[in-house]
C-alpha cells in the first residue's frame, strides 16, 4: 500500500470582536486627552445634565430652554448687577416682592408672578417700578434681615421695608455714648458711637447748682435736642458753645427728686469725615450671630464691620476685626456651623481664610467680638459672589478652580480642597473670570461665567487618587442669554434661585428663567416647548471618548449590527449621530426620532408611537480601518430635546497597526 501524508486543515479563522457600552454616564472632562477619559465621562457634552426630579438622574438628557420675564427700559449702562426676591410677610399675608439692580436703578417687578416682558410706546414697562435711582454700575449685594431688604453697592447703604427706599444713616439709631455724667464732665460710656449716625446722647445726673453742662466731643456741629426731667426744652431755654461742647441753661436744672436718677439729656451732632463710608463702601455683607457683617471697603479692604444684635443700623466705632496684616480684600462671607468665614482675595503671603467665632467679651459696651480662630493658607477668592455654603460644603471660586474648606481626619482641622478637576481646563481659562457668580438649585452648584455654566452635581462625587479629596462630576451649558436687535449676543451675567426657578439677568437689561415649570402632566417630564432658548433651538451633545477598544495597537472594523442605543423616550425626541476615526473627519451617520406618543402636546408632523420610557435603536457607522473612534450623538432643532441611557458598539479586530 502506498504510503500517504496526512494533513491537519486548518480551521477557519473567526474574527475577534470587542464590544464597548457606554453606560452610567456621569459628566464632563474638560481636563484629559479626548482618549484618556473614563468611559462613562465626555470630553465634549454640551446643555445636557441629569433631571433628578425624574427617574432620579438615570439618563443623560437636554436641559430645559428659557424665556424673557422682565425687560427693564433702555438705558446706557442696563446690565442686571444684583436679583433678590424679597418675601414680606405681614400677619395676614406674603408679599413676593423681585427686586433688581439694573444699570443705576432699583427696580420692583410689581406684577409678578405675571411677566413683564413687554415695553411700552413711551419706552417704560408698566409692570415694573423704579424704586431708587442713582446706585452704582457695579455688582451690589442685598441682604433681608429683619423683614427688611439691605443693600449695599459700594457707596450707598440702603434699606426697603416693602415701600420705599431710604438711607439706611436717616433711619440710624441714636446711640447713648454717657450715662450718669457730672455736669463738669466723667460719667460711664454706656454706647458707642454709631458710624451712620452723626448724632449722639449725653444724659447728666444733675447737682442742683450748675448750670454749664459739659458734651464728652468738643467741636460740635449743633444740639438737637435737650430735655430736663423729661421735658424738650425750647432754644431760648439754653445757649450753647459749639467749640467747647457746652450747654449753659437759663435756668439752673433741679437736682433728682430719686437719688442717682439722670434728669438731663442732651442730643448733639458732630459729624466725623469717613464714619458713614466705611459701611457704605463696602459690596460683601452676610448675617450671622443675628448681627449684620460687611466688608469690601476700599479704604480698609481686610477688614471686617459688623452692627450690634438685631440693629443693622447700629455700627460702633470699635465693633469690627482685621482678618490679616496685609490689605488684600474680603471679598466674601459664609457661614459654617458656628463660624463665619471671611474670605479675601488671593495672597502670596498669609492666610485667606479667616474663621471668626463669637466671643463673649463681659464687657458692656461691646459685649462680643468676633476675632478670628485660624487662618487658612492657599488661593483666595477671584471676586465677589464667589462663595456659598453648598449643601454643607462650603466651596469658594479662584483662579485656580472650585475650591472647599474641608475638614481632615485628624483633630477636625480645616484644610483647603479641590473640587473642580474635572472642568479646570476650561473653567480657569474663562476671561470674564473675575465676574462669575455661584448660585445652588436643584441640588446643583452653579458657576455662570459670561453666557456659560458650570454644574457640579451634589449627587454624583468621586474621590481624587491623587490628593485623595473629594469632588464633584460637572456638567457644562452654553449660549446662556439673548440676541439683541442687532444681532449681537449678550450674555447672562447675574443667577438667583427662588422656589425652585432659576433667574438670569443679562448685560442688556433682560431676566430669563429657565422652563422648569412647564411640565406636561404627573410625569414631570418637560413639553416640547420648554426646549427652546428665548425661541431658538438648543443645540445639545455628548460625545464618548476617542476609544481605541483597549487595543491600541490594532486596527478595527465596524461590525454592521453591533451600534445601540439606549435613549430616553421623549416629547418630539430626536437624536443625531457623528462619527469621526484617526483616519476620517465628523460625518453624520444616523437620525433617529425618540419620541414618545402624548396627547397633551401633539404634534402630527412628528408623530411616534413608542409609549415606553426607553427606546432600543440600532445603528451603523460604517467605518473601516481604524484605530480609535468617536461618537457624537446631538441635537440641534428648536423643541427636540433627547436623552441617553448607553451606547454600545461593536467592532472587529484586523491587523495590527503600522
Amino acid at each position: 500500500m502506498a504510503n500517504f501524508l496526512s494533513y491537519d486543515i486548518p480551521a477557519r479563522r473567526t474574527k475577534s470582536a470587542r464590544v464597548r457600552t457606554y453606560q452610567r454616564l456621569k459628566g464632563v472632562d474638560f481636563s484629559s486627552d479626548e482618549a484618556q477619559v473614563a468611559l462613562q465621562r465626555s470630553p465634549n457634552s454640551l446643555n445636557m445634565y441629569k433631571n433628578y426630579s425624574v427617574e432620579l438622574g438615570q439618563c443623560v438628557e437636554t436641559r430645559p430652554g428659557f424665556r424673557r420675564q422682565v425687560v427693564f427700559p433702555e438705558k446706557e449702562d442696563n446690565t442686571v448687577y444684583g436679583q433678590l426676591f424679597f418675601e414680606n410677610r405681614t400677619k395676614t399675608v406674603t408679599k413676593i416682592q423681585p427686586l433688581f439692580h439694573v444699570g443705576d436703578t432699583l427696580y420692583l417687578w410689581e406684577s409678578y408672578p405675571q411677566k413683564a416682558d413687554t415695553l411700552d410706546e413711551t419706552g417704560q414697562n408698566p409692570g415694573l417700578s423704579a424704586l431708587y435711582t442713582g446706585l452704582c454700575c457695579q455688582d451690589s449685594a442685598m441682604m433681608v434681615f429683619d423683614g427688611k431688604v439691605y443693600i449695599l453697592d459700594g457707596a450707598h447703604y440702603l434699606c426697603f421695608d416693602g415701600e420705599t427706599v431710604q438711607e439706611v444713616k436717616s433711619l440710624a439709631l441714636t446711640p447713648t455714648t454717657y450715662i450718669g455724667r457730672d455736669p463738669l464732665g466723667g460719667g460711664t460710656q454706656y454706647q458707642q458711637r454709631n458710624l451712620l449716625q452723626d448724632a449722639f446722647i449725653n444724659t447728666f445726673l444733675s447737682d442742683g447748682k450748675s448750670q454749664d453742662y459739659y458734651l464728652s466731643m468738643t467741636d460740635i456741629d449743633e444740639v438737637v435736642r435737650v430735655e430736663v426731667d423729661g421735658r424738650t426744652l425750647s432754644a431760648d431755654e439754653y445757649t450753647v458753645d459749639a467749640e467747647e461742647g457746652r450747654v449753659t441753661f437759663t435756668n439752673v436744672p433741679p437736682a433728682p427728686q430719686t437719688p442717682g436718677q439722670d434728669t438731663v439729656l442732651i442730643e448733639a451732632k458732630k459729624h466725623t469725615d469717613g464714619y458713614a463710608a466705611r459701611i457704605e463702601t463696602c459690596r460683601v455683607m452676610a448675617v450671622f450671630d443675628n448681627r449684620l457683617f460687611c466688608a469690601g471697603n476700599p479704604e480698609t479692604p481686610n477688614v471686617v464691620y459688623f452692627s450690634q444684635r438685631n440693629d443693622p443700623t447700629y455700627f460702633g466705632e470699635i465693633t469690627y476685626e482685621t482678618d490679616g496684616k496685609e490689605p488684600t480684600a474680603v471679598v466674601g462671607f459664609m457661614r459654617i456651623g458656628s463660624q463665619l468665614a471671611a474670605i479675601k482675595e488671593e495672597s502670596q503671603q498669609e492666610a485667606t481664610v479667616f474663621l471668626h467665632q463669637p466671643v463673649e467679651t463681659n464687657i458692656e459696651l461691646s459685649p462680643k467680638s468676633y476675632p478670628a480662630d485660624q487662618g487658612l493658607s492657599g488661593l483666595g477668592a477671584a471676586g465677589r459672589r464667589m462663595c456659598l455654603n453648598f449643601l454643607d460644603d462650603p466651596v469658594f471660586l479662584t483662579t485656580m478652580g472650585l475650591k472647599a474648606i474641608g475638614k481632615l481626619s485628624i483633630a477636625s482641622e480645616r484644610s483647603i480642597e479641590h473640587r473642580s478637576s474635572l472642568v479646570d481646563g476650561r473653567l480657569v481659562n474663562e476671561k470674564g473670570l473675575a465676574n462669575a457668580q455661584l448660585c445652588a438649585w436643584r441640588g446643583y452648584l452653579i458657576c455662570l461665567v459670561d453666557g456659560r455654566m458650570y454644574l457640579a452635581d451634589s449627587r454624583q462625587t468621586y474621590v481624587q487618587a491623587a490628593t485623595g479629596h473629594t469632588e464633584y462630576e460637572w456638567y457644562f451649558w452654553d449660549n446662556i442669554g439673548v440676541y439683541d436687535g442687532s444681532g449681537a449676543f449678550r450674555p447672562a451675567v447675574s443667577v438667583l434661585a427662588y422656589k425652585d426657578q432659576l433667574y438670569i439677568g443679562t448685560d442688556n437689561g433682560v431676566v430669563l428663567t429657565f422652563n422648569t415649570d412647564r411640565i406636561n402632566d404627573d410625569s414631570g417630564e418637560l413639553s416640547a416647548e420648554a426646549y427652546t432658548d428665548d425661541g431658538r433651538p438648543i443645540f445639545w451633545c455628548w460625545t464618548t471618548p476617542f476609544d481605541a477598544l483597549g487595543q491600541p495597537n490594532r486596527v478595527k472594523r465596524d461590525n454592521k449590527r453591533g451600534g445601540v442605543l439606549e435613549l430616553k423616550s421623549m416629547s418630539h425626541g430626536q437624536v443625531k449621530g457623528k462619527v469621526r476615526t484617526n483616519r476620517a473627519p465628523w460625518k453624520e451617520f444616523v437620525r433617529v426620532d425618540g419620541g414618545y406618543f402624548d396627547f397633551t402636546d401633539l404634534n402630527f408632523a412628528d408623530l411616534s408611537f413608542a409609549t415606553e420610557e426607553k427606546s432600543l435603536v440600532s445603528f451603523q457607522s460604517k467605518q473601516k480601518r481604524w484605530v480609535k473612534k468617536q461618537l457624537m450623538f446631538y441635537g440641534d432643532e428648536a423643541g427636540r430635546p433627547g436623552g441617553l441611557y448607553a451606547i454600545t458598539m461593536e467592532a472587529f479586530l484586523a491587523g495590527y497597526y503600522r
